[in-house]
Formats: structure tokens, C-alpha cells, sequence
């Protein structure tokens, strides 16, 4: 029985690689990027006046980030009620 428990070298963390860095880096402006944007995502239940969706070049990522969200929220409910 004194063989079958695992070895020392099995416990220990890899070393920290540049590829490691750089998914963390990616993540935290990811984060960054999406605080950024929440005040802004928030509309209201029943608008007073029409919402106006604006055609311009510059306001596709605001659009894609919030389509990106609502879809990740969305999925996320589905596949947590699955479960």
C-alpha cells in the first residue's frame, strides 16, 4: 500500500509561462472593458420615447459588446437550469 499514493514531483505547480501572462493579461482588459461599459447597459424596462439605434460605423462595438453579453446571459441561464 506504501506504493500507491502519489509521488511528491505529481503535487507541484508548473512554472508560470509567457502564454500564461498573456491569457491573464487578456482576461483583465477583457474585465477592464466590460466595467467599463455597464453604466451604460443598463435601459430601462419601459421606455417614455422610442429607442434610436444608430446606424454609425463607430457604435458597432458598443453593439456587438452588448449583443455578446445579453447572448452569454442568456445561455448561461439555460445551461445553469439544465443542471
Amino acid at each position: 500500500m506504501a506504493g500507491t499514493f502519489p509521488s511528491r514531483g505529481v503535487w507541484r505547480r508548473p512554472n508560470l509561462r509567457l502564454v500564461d501572462l498573456i491569457v491573464f493579461a487578456a482576461l483583465l482588459a477583457l474585465l477592464y472593458g466590460l466595467l467599463r461599459l455597464a453604466p451604460a447597459l443598463n435601459a430601462p424596462f419601459l421606455p417614455k420615447q422610442a429607442q434610436v439605434v444608430s446606424t454609425d460605423p463607430a457604435n458597432l462595438p458598443y453593439y456587438a459588446v452588448r449583443s455578446l453579453c445579453w447572448t452569454s446571459c442568456s445561455r448561461s441561464r439555460c445551461w445553469a437550469s439544465s443542471r
